[in-house]
C-alpha cells in the first residue's frame, strides 16, 4: 500500500480555514529547512499541532497525523515520523 497525500478536496479545506483564521508562522531555521523535504523525517521541535477545527475538516487516516511547520501543512507517517506529504504555503 502506498502512503495518502492531500486531496484538492483537503487543499481547498485547508486554505479556506487558513484563510479565516490567520496564524503566526515563522520561517524554519536553514538547518533544519534543508533537511525537511517528502520522504525525509521531520526535524523534531518544528511542526505545530493543527487547530481542532481545521482538523474537524480533514479525513482521518489511521497511522499518519497533520502538522504545521511553517507555513505548510504536512501529513506524516506516526509511527517514523517520515513526510508523505507537505502542502506548500497555506498560512500565506
Amino acid at each position: 500500500a502506498h502512503a495518502p497525500f492531500f486531496s484538492s478536496a483537503d487543499a481547498w479545506a485547508m486554505r479556506n480555514h487558513a484563510s479565516a483564521r490567520p496564524v503566526a508562522w515563522t520561517g524554519l531555521p536553514p538547518g533544519i529547512a534543508k533537511n525537511y523535504a517528502r520522504g525525509k523525517r521531520l526535524p523534531p521541535g518544528i511542526a505545530k499541532k493543527l487547530s481542532p477545527q481545521l482538523l474537524a475538516q480533514l479525513p482521518q487516516r489511521p497511522g499518519y497525523e497533520y502538522a504545521q511547520v511553517g507555513a505548510d501543512i504536512v501529513l506524516i507517517e506516526t509511527a517514523t515520523r517520515l513526510v508523505v506529504d507537505i502542502l506548500e504555503d497555506v498560512f500565506n
